[in-house]
């Protein structure tokens, strides 16, 4: 698979902001802070007007303190790990609904510190691995790639709490941990340009797409209260018509050069950076691991939720026997009122 990031997420650098005096209409809880790269796009394009529509966006420290905060109705909207608004949902913990997705996990990397003697996987036995949280989306998947190598929790190895990425990432270079977790969507300035780089502290172990592949990363999520607002459920409409719109520009060949040329920071042409422009670009339309559906109007690939399905109920994910009762294979099937639910995407749809 292409090893490098996937593209559109890059394009999160674009600054989002409003002058406008309006109130926000959405509120977004962000580990990291973006409003997703796809948002970022259309503001980048003119089709966001700061005087007739507002997004606010919240970076929260982790997963917890996102989730939590949507149950206190503080955010209205996240994009974030399919897994947490599934394990939520099945363990009756908090009531999301899934509007649409993308990416189908190839920016996973397990992601570790060289400093630490940590070059390979099998070097992990017995060592600190920084998460977000024991319980998090892109927990399960890390511990699927150990698995394999016959490295199992709480046997092998210890999770310690650090937050969401930049908090992992400090906790590793600092080595605090031995490893990052799973990291989603590389920094790839971050990491060594290859073994024999000794320049930066961190390095990749390992894909998660190696190990499973599809499998469904990211996803817009509500608590499924929010949609009985009519106010909101506007709002939520059209951020969904921004991304959609966004994301078929995007997809479009004819728009190649142009999304090739955000990615090259301060006008950067020298020929390595464009090369790695280029194959991040491409990394979009990858067919197993990229972020393009059939339509790029964000129809989740059904085999990419149930492998998210099958991968945390391998590690007994599901708490209360919930994942021994349900049909999952119904839970996937997109409908009104269910788990995954078109029903806004395809409102937004017919307005473009």
């Amino acid at each position: 698979m292409n090893k490098l990031l996937l593209s559109i997420v890059i394009l999160s650098c674009i600054l989002v902001a409003s002058t406008s005096g309006r109130d926000c209409d959405l509120n977004v809880g962000s580990i990291g802070g973006s409003p997703g790269g796809q948002y970022n796009l259309a503001v980048k394009l003119g089709w966001v007007d700061p005087n007739e529509f507002r997004l606010c966006v919240t970076n929260v420290g982790g997963s917890i303190e996102l989730y939590d905060g949507m149950k206190n109705n503080i955010y209205d909207l996240t994009s974030a790990q399919l897994d947490n608004a599934l394990s939520r949902y099945v363990n009756n913990i908090l009531p999301l609904i899934a509007l649409g997705g993308d990416s189908r996990g190839g920016g996973q990397a397990v992601v570790g510190n060289w400093r630490n003697g940590n070059e390979k996987i099998s070097d992990l036995r017995g060592k600190n691995i920084g998460v977000d949280a024991i319980e998090s989306g892109l927990v399960y998947g890390l511990r699927k790639v150990l698995a394999t190598h016959g490295l199992l929790y709480p046997r092998d190895y210890n999770f310690v709490i650090c937050g969401g990425t930049p908090a992992r990432t400090t906790c590793t270079q600092r080595g605090y941990v031995d490893i990052d977790g799973v990291r989603y969507q590389v920094d790839a300035s971050s990491l060594p340009t290859s073994a024999a780089d000794r320049t930066k502290n961190t390095t990749i172990l390992a894909y998660v797409p190696d190990y499973v592949a599809p499998l469904q990363s990211t996803a817009i999520q509500v608590v499924n209260t929010l949609l009985s607002n009519p106010t909101k459920s506007a709002a939520v409409e059209q951020y969904m018509y921004y991304l959609i719109k966004a994301q078929k520009f995007y997809g479009n060949p004819a728009n190649k050069d142009y999304i090739i040329k955000q990615y090259l920071a301060n006008g950067n042409v020298q020929a390595s950076a464009i090369a790695s422009a280029t194959a991040s670009y491409n990394a979009f339309f990858d067919p197993v691991n990229g972020q393009v559906t059939a339509n790029n109007d964000f129809t989740f690939d059904r085999v990419s939720v149930l492998n998210v399905v099958y991968v945390r109920k391998d590690f007994n994910g599901f708490i209360n026997n919930n994942g021994d009762t349900l049909d999952f294979n119904d839970l996937v099937t997109a409908k009104p009122g269910g788990f995954i639910d078109y029903t806004i995407r395809d409102r937004a749809l017919v307005e473009l």
